[in-house]
């Protein structure tokens, strides 16, 4: 899964430069000097979860280098540019402290799984519909005020971003909720060299709970049923064993404390051990992507 490396900085201060373009309409190409930003977007988030990721693709028309230093926005007093990647059988996620390079006559992807803007510490939640205010700040461009509209996982574009998603892997009909649960997370996460096993699962309304293990690691995922597809919202420790945990996370109260005690109830199965392993993990990380992520 993901082990989050976060070191938290102040956002930097912008330029006295600045470009600015409405970008109420994401379809539509946004031309800054020989850089040409499309497909921005932001994934909506559920109540209480701390983080948010930003995308878009960014394509360099001139003949020379530019870069993203940084990014802020309203939303949140730390935005960072990120990059997530596998390391070993660990999928780490770190800041780019000397922003992100976009070559001359290249296309880079901000995508689910890759490169993205990361809002931390949100002050409130990303909702489907709403339009997050980003400044991106290049090296050469200068600074970019963009409006990027939030969608929800599963969005079109989100499958856009992973076309290349083998049809076995999305595919989960004939399946009942926990081997979909299982089979979705197997889908992004699971390599050769690092199976992930997934179990137990528990399920209540719209959400539901999935332990894994991958080697040494472990942890919980928070799910969502969408659309009828289960999407993947948060990895964290201990702290969804806590019914008041859930409820922050926009979960009802009643059913925090069916999801918390089914599973304390399937824990209790376990040795201590194995449980000790799924606590492990430290915090609270967004799964960005959802069901349409692969881990690769």
């Amino acid at each position: 899964m993901k082990r989050l490396l976060l070191p938290l900085i102040a956002a930097l201060a912008l330029t006295s430069f600045s470009i600015f373009a409405a970008f109420a309409d994401h379809a539509k190409p946004l031309i800054v000097g020989s850089l040409e930003i499309t497909s921005a977007w932001v994934k909506a988030t559920l109540p209480g979860q701390p983080a948010g990721g930003g995308f878009l693709t960014i394509e360099n028309k001139g003949g020379q280098a530019d870069r993203l230093l940084s990014a802020t926005s309203p939303i949140t007093e730390i935005v960072q540019v990120h990059e997530m990647k596998m390391e070993g059988d660990v999928m780490k996620m770190a800041e780019l402290k000397d922003g992100l390079e976009i070559p001359a006559g290249a296309k880079v992807e901000l995508k689910p799984g890759g490169f993205h803007i990361m809002f931390m510490s949100l002050k409130n939640q990303i909702k489907e519909g709403d339009m997050v205010h980003v400044s991106l700040k290049f090296e050469k461009a200068g600074v970019v005020e963009i409006d990027l509209p939030v969608q929800a996982a599963g969005s079109k574009e989100m499958q856009h971003q992973h076309g290349d998603m083998k049809h076995d892997e999305m595919n989960t009909e004939g399946m009942n909720d926990a081997q979909q649960i299982e089979h979705i997370m197997k889908a992004q996460f699971d390599k050769p060299e690092a199976p992930l096993s997934v179990t137990p699962v528990v399920v209540q309304g719209e959400f539901a709970i999935g332990a894994w293990s991958q080697g040494t690691m472990g942890g919980y995922a928070l799910l969502k049923k969408m659309h009828d597809k289960w999407s993947i919202h948060l990895c964290t420790g201990s702290a969804v064993k806590d019914a008041a945990n859930l409820t922050k996370m926009g979960i009802s109260e009643s059913d925090a404390q069916t999801l918390a005690a089914n599973l304390g109830a399937e824990l209790g199965k376990l040795d201590a051990g194995k449980v000790k392993q799924f606590d492990s993990f430290e915090g609270t990380v967004m799964i960005e992507g959802g069901a349409h992520t692969h881990g690769g």
